[in-house]
């Protein structure tokens, strides 16, 4: 009998998340989905554990509600067979040169791209809480491409790059699969964020400008039928 995963989706209210969210509704995997905010389908499970999907309010960049997260998961999870944890929520803002974006928006890009998700891997990587993890991280070009304005949004995901390949050196045994995937130039509300941006903020936006006037924008459903279908296979 085929088993049934359990999918976990950050940021599922909007771009790529709700399109991976609205894909898997119609599988047999069992998902979990974490959010600051939730879509009106979604709101009837909120913070519900044992029904599907379980939706539980986390906003990644407070720690107190990232460990509160992590703890209503480890023991949802605790003895499953076979997780899939979709890192997918993350901010582009602070856009701005550096020395001129506040500290606070630093901060906030820190916790949301980096020390949320680290946090949650962390829990999901302790040893004897489940039998296989896949790890399904949403990576960008930027992460490997320096880009004026976007300082903390390339650095932070390239920590995250490098986190997830230090993790397949860690293998200890349970069974780990890491993949990083670039979606490319999705039409998300990033994107509206960004075309939004000065020109003193983003040197690059009327070039971003011309990808939505040309209809060069990927749709994310595109993207989350692919990923559904290469690697999640329910």
């Amino acid at each position: 009998m085929k088993k049934v995963p359990t999918v976990i989706i950050t940021g599922a209210s909007s771009g790529l998340g709700k399109a991976l969210f609205e894909g898997l509704t119609t599988t047999s995997a069992d998902i979990i989905c974490l959010s600051r905010r939730f879509l009106p389908g979604q709101r009837s499970a909120e913070n519900t554990i044992g029904k599907r999907p379980a939706c539980l309010r986390c906003d990644l960049s407070k720690t107190r509600d990232v460990l509160a997260a992590a703890k209503k998961l480890k023991k949802l999870l605790r003895g499953r067979r076979d997780v899939i944890f979709i890192n997918n929520a993350a901010t582009i803002e602070p856009i701005g040169l550096m020395g001129e974006v506040k500290d606070s928006d630093i901060l906030r890009a820190v916790h949301t791209n980096v020390a949320g998700p680290f946090i949650l891997m962390n829990m999901l990587r302790e040893p004897g809480l489940i039998r296989r993890l896949t790890l399904i991280h949403i990576g960008t070009g930027a992460s490997v491409t320096p880009i004026p304005g976007w300082a903390l949004y390339c650095s932070t995901k390239a920590a995250v790059r490098m986190f997830n390949r230090v993790l397949q050196k860690e293998e200890r045994g349970t069974s780990l699969l890491v993949y990083e995937i670039d979606p490319g130039i999705m039409d998300t509300g990033m994107q509206q964020k960004i075309r939004s941006s000065s020109r003193a903020q983003f040197p690059r936006v009327e070039e971003f400008k011309k990808y939505k006037k040309a209809g060069r924008l990927i749709d994310p459903h595109e993207i989350a039928h692919a990923i559904i279908q290469k690697y999640i296979r329910v």
